[in-house]
């Protein structure tokens, strides 16, 4: 206690002093914060994506070996498959290859036990940051896992040489596949949409799983290209040019994805 007898307070200029100074503490540590919770949710995920290999390689064990199909390939055009959305809103599939954008409606309920819209087919860290609105964009917010979309025609479609068409689309098989640590099945295109938004530069990441079930986040550099014209003007197709690494890998199962 003061010789006065009253305990002494802090000044307003000490008060002052001591918030600039936890201010200044926050600034310096909100980006290593900001970036551990980003490498958070990118372990979220991989886990995420290394149940769907899971899921997928359980699938194939019970058909033969094949990977999911949601439309019939041989009805044309094969457009007859209508899905309900998370909102109860329904969808009328016009594409055959927008089966890669929806290929686990037809697996939820049966192969995971959880409705369409669980977060366990999303991207953890686009549902953190989705893409605002404002941005000229496709898609906006969270973004769900593709399928590779060389899992639906045969590799021969994936060789523009011998490409005929519609006929060589429908199902592929787990035992096709010849380099399986290299193949991707499922993988996410957050990046490349947040690269495309933003148009930013620099190296873009794409969280994949691949065939033999383990999954990691490859370099795009570290990445082939794949058919330059995607599904080109088939009937049914939903990508015209190679949208992403990893959806369109030259000779399809038989091929690779990672360099």
């Amino acid at each position: 206690m003061s010789p006065s007898g009253r305990t002494r307070a802090f000044t307003l200029i000490e008060l002052l002093v001591s918030i600039a100074i936890v201010a200044i503490l926050i600034a310096l540590l909100f980006p290593s914060l900001a970036e551990a919770r980003r490498a958070g949710l990118r372990t979220k995920t991989l886990a995420n994506l290394r149940t769907h290999g899971l899921v997928l390689g359980i699938y194939a064990l019970d058909w033969r070996g094949a990977y999911p199909l949601l439309l019939d390939p041989r009805k044309s055009p094969p457009t007859d498959y209508v899905v309900e959305q998370s909102d109860g809103t329904l969808i009328d599939v016009i594409n055959y290859f927008f089966i890669s954008q929806m290929w686990y409606f037809m697996l939820a309920d049966s192969y995971y036990g959880v409705p369409k819209s669980s977060r366990i087919f999303l991207d953890a860290e686009s549902i953190a940051y989705p893409v605002p609105a404002a941005v000229p964009v496709g898609s906006i917010g969270p973004w769900a896992f593709d399928m590779s979309c060389s899992l639906l025609a045969t590799p021969r479609f994936w060789d523009l040489s011998t490409r005929t068409g519609q006929d060589q689309y429908g199902p592929t098989f787990d035992f096709q596949v010849l380099t399986p640590a290299k193949k991707s099945i499922v993988l996410s295109t957050y990046e490349f949409g947040v690269s495309y938004a933003y148009r930013r530069s620099g190296p873009i990441w794409v969280p994949m799983v691949l065939a033999d079930g383990h999954a990691s986040r490859e370099s795009r550099t570290n990445l082939l290209p794949g058919v330059t014209s995607g599904e080109g003007s088939s009937p049914g197709y939903y990508h015209w040019f190679d949208a992403y690494a990893g959806l369109h890998t030259v000779h399809g199962v038989r091929g690779r994805d990672i360099r």
